[in-house]
């Protein structure tokens, strides 16, 4: 394969020399387009990976230089080639400073010497990425042989200085962001072996903890541990550790160990390191793949979640099984209740309950979620007059809009007063209430699923004004808007 070339420069004379005049095929490369100032090469970049880019330091629209910083920022591979006349010097060296591998003086061109540089940086990146490759295949075959893979073989001759160490100690670091390269070489003193990005939001860390002379001091490495971790990270985090020292054999037990100890933070939510040496009184009652079956008794589901809830805690399933449970929860409502729920809306419940941190958030998913049935189930029109039930679905689809008394009367065919005075007989409560509520239960699911401003949520359910929005919302929930949305912390 070619590796890939763009010339930019507004002088057609020097880009036909650099085309033509440097052996390019013979020497594995293909010039692939040329641009006559900056702009016009991002598009060219935007279509074609580029391998090299030579470009003049002086032209219009978009120079050299902010070509280079553009490139750099964009492309962090390319290798970037600064060409210039000895009066436009300055240009070279800012784009240096953002990154150009190298220059080439116009004054001084030489077809041969200028490939002899360009090759040497060439081969300088493949050896790099090559490098690069081979040590993260390394560190892939090390995770699987951490996570027990049964089709991973680890050879005899593989991670030596590993297999002679009898202090290595296993971190597993829960994140609540999915970015960040966290590779740090030492914390607290000691030596971390190996780190990587494991799972979703998942880390590890491999650390050689060295001779430890007593409890005490044992004690003080592993919390300064903890401690650099924590401050790595700039979210909040928990961290699962086995809290002993093994040799190599015993690394995929201790990665399980602190692997499963992180379920505990889905009980212990105010807990930010769980240690499985000090969680080990917990597995004897533990079931981590525990099925809830509940009670066939026709008791109100309040307390049939509270008995759910003990279960849980005494329990202590996994995170996936505790979702599952949830979602038997639910069909076990829906069945005593008879109120028909589409899969798609049981899955979605799911995802949701799954994606959560704690069971305190997963609860009150499944709150909302009875609370939003029951209130649906009952606004549920029932009653003989076709005017109401005309009027509630052009609620249900129009709620955002400007309604009033007078256009949904207009609407459905009725005097102002008879239809109010019909609507409050037929529902219970005023048309104001009942639109309040509707509009209420929308707001609350945008709070819950989006990062919306709260002026933003009030105009999208129909409140021109964010205060009076804020006013009905406590109203009729019993918390404020900031409350409410506080206790669904977004992923």
């Amino acid at each position: 394969m070619y590796r890939k070339v763009l010339i930019v420069d507004d002088d057609v004379n020097f880009r036909y020399a650099i085309r033509e005049l440097i052996p390019w095929e013979e020497n594995g490369f293909e010039v692939v387009g040329e641009a006559i100032h900056g702009k016009q090469a991002l598009e060219i970049l935007e279509k074609e990976s580029v391998q090299v880019v030579l470009t003049d330091m002086e032209m219009p629209i978009m120079d050299g230089v902010e070509l280079t910083k553009q490139i750099k920022s964009r492309y962090p591979d390319t290798i970037v080639f600064a060409m210039s006349a000895y009066d436009d010097f300055a240009f070279v060296k800012e784009s240096m400073r953002l990154g150009a591998s190298d220059y080439l003086l116009k004054q001084d061109f030489k077809p041969e010497k200028t490939m002899e540089l360009i090759l040497g940086y060439c081969r300088e990146q493949e050896d790099k990425h090559k490098k690069e490759f081979e040590r993260d295949m390394d560190n892939e075959g090390l995770l699987r042989y951490l996570q027990n893979e049964p089709d991973c073989m680890v050879e005899e001759t593989s991670y030596p200085k590993l297999k002679t160490r009898h202090d290595l100690a296993v971190f597993l670091v829960q994140c609540g962001q999915e970015t960040g390269n966290y590779q740090p070489k030492r914390a607290a003193g000691v030596e971390i072996l190996f780190s990587m990005h494991c799972a979703p939001k998942l880390w590890v860390f491999l650390v050689g903890i060295g001779e430890i002379a007593s409890e005490k001091r044992r004690h003080e490495i592993y919390q300064g541990i903890l401690k650099s971790l924590a401050a790595l990270f700039q979210s909040e985090i928990q961290i699962g550790y086995s809290g002993l020292e093994a040799g190599f054999a015993d690394l995929p037990k201790g990665f399980a160990q602190g692997i499963g100890v992180l379920d505990y933070a889905l009980y212990f939510p105010r807990q930010r390191s769980f240690c499985f040496q000090d969680f080990r009184h917990y597995e004897k009652q533990r079931e981590i793949q525990y099925a809830y079956i509940p009670d066939s008794a026709d008791t109100g589901w309040k307390k049939q979640y509270e008995v759910f809830l003990q279960a849980m805690l005494d329990k202590m399933p996994g995170k996936e099984s505790l979702a599952r449970n949830f979602v038997i929860l639910l069909r076990s409502f829906l069945a005593k209740q008879d109120i028909h729920m589409e899969e798609a809306q049981i899955l979605s419940f799911y995802h949701k309950a799954a994606g959560c941190s704690t069971l305190q958030e997963m609860g009150s998913i499944y709150e909302e979620t009875v609370i939003g049935l029951q209130n649906e189930q009952q606004n549920r029109y029932h009653g003989r007059h076709n005017e109401i039930r005309k009027a509630l679905e052009y609620i249900g689809e129009h709620y955002a809009e400007d309604l009033s008394l007078a256009n949904l009367s207009e609407f459905v065919g009725l005097s102002e007063n008879y239809f109010s005075n019909l609507f409050k007989k037929e529902m219970g409560v005023t048309l104001k209430i009942y639109l309040n509520t509707v509009r209420i239960e929308k707001a609350k699911n945008l709070l819950r699923e989006t990062n919306l401003r709260v002026y933003e949520v009030a105009e999208l359910v129909g409140y021109r004004n964010a205060t009076y929005f804020m006013t009905i919302f406590k109203k009729i929930t019993g918390e404020s808007v900031g409350d409410y949305r506080s206790s669904f912390p977004k992923k």
